[in-house]
């Protein structure tokens, strides 16, 4: 009740879903251009908002702890938008003319949505979080990875298609090297927020400037916009330096495969 009198008067009338409705709802009735840049702008502003809420402690801290049933559900959460890398590959592949060149590209694009599945449930997933403050960090930085696995498949599928060029396009080329190091900076937030990242110091410390590093490295190659094929491969092998390197300082501190940590 105190909470409720305390509240502004403007806060009772402005409804933020109806003005979300509102902005989805006109950006239909415009063309693809605009309306990519009207969805972009709405995505950071909505995450933007959720950054202010985190800020003052109120609805995304109120009577919310971490759970194993709620990292189960985030996890397949993440599992489900997967789907859209094979989405991806399925949709480069369907009108392309299936030769060596075009099936190599997109066998290499899959292993990248491999890569990004490898990296987060080893790392990350079934994996419990600290409680408040951190469990927010936790759930906000789950968007930005989502976000990066869904860009990847659209990506892909361009990619797939222009197999045979002798670079990407820098449009598809930006896209998925952005996804990729997008994911990758997320996941640093991800693991700073765990139980294990203060239990295992040892591990998640270097893992998190290892982690920006292939960032900045996914950003060098989707700058330079190699051949396709070369692309997917760069991608991969980033992705699977920064497995390797986390599985090494897991055996190192011999936690690798452990059941996550319980919470006090």
């Amino acid at each position: 009740m105190a909470l409720a009198a305390s509240t502004p008067a403007w806060r009772h009338s402005f409804r933020p879903q109806s003005v979300s409705a509102a902005v989805i709802l006109g950006s239909g009735f415009l063309t693809a251009e605009p309306r990519l840049v009207i969805w972009a702008a709405f995505s950071v502003a909505w995450f933007s908002g959720l950054l202010i809420v985190r800020r003052s402690h109120t609805v995304l801290s109120l009577g919310t702890s971490a759970t194993d049933s709620l990292v189960e559900r985030f996890g397949t959460f993440i599992i489900i938008v997967l789907g859209e890398v094979v989405l991806g590959v399925v949709a480069g592949l369907v009108p392309a003319e299936r030769d060596g060149m075009t099936i190599a590209v997109g066998l290499l694009a899959l292993c990248i949505g491999f890569g990004l599945w490898w990296i987060y449930f080893d790392l990350v997933g079934r994996r419990l979080p600290r409680n408040e403050p951190a469990l927010t960090n936790w759930v906000l930085s789950h968007f930005p990875i989502a976000l990066s696995i869904a860009a990847a498949g659209a990506a892909i599928a361009s990619l797939i298609g222009h197999a045979h060029d002798a670079r990407a396009p820098a449009e598809t080329a930006w896209l998925l090297g952005g996804a990729v190091a997008l994911g990758l900076l997320a996941l640093v937030v991800t693991g700073q927020s765990l139980v294990d990242a203060e239990r295992l110091l040892s591990v998640y410390r270097p893992l998190s400037m290892v982690l920006a590093i292939g960032a900045v490295a996914a950003l060098v190659v989707g700058w330079v916009r190699p051949a396709p094929w070369l692309l997917a491969l760069l991608l991969l092998a980033v992705l699977s330096v920064l497995w390797a390197f986390a599985v090494l300082r897991f055996l190192r501190a011999d936690a690798w495969g452990e059941a996550p940590a319980a919470v006090d």
